[in-house]
């Protein structure tokens, strides 16, 4: 995904509603992986992924994810 500006100016909204919500902030983190996401972000749309569950293994036979973590990422 391209490194854009507009990425983190939502970035900071994100995090402005999380802590009125009392939800823990996001921090910046750039991955070599790919996602819909970026073409989202080629397009111009300021984008974010990666706010789902917590778990392992993504997108392989053996991908998993922490049921516990599934409420908050729900609340979010």
């Amino acid at each position: 995904m391209l490194y854009a500006e507009r990425n983190l100016k939502l970035l900071e909204r994100v995090n402005e509603i999380y802590r009125e919500n009392g939800l823990p902030t996001l921090g910046e983190k750039h991955g070599l992986g790919g996602s819909d996401a970026a073409d989202v972000t080629a397009a111009g749309i300021p984008c974010m992924e990666g706010l789902g569950t917590c778990g392992g293994g993504v997108h392989s036979v053996n991908e998993f994810m922490y049921l516990d973590s599934l409420a908050q990422s729900a609340k979010r």
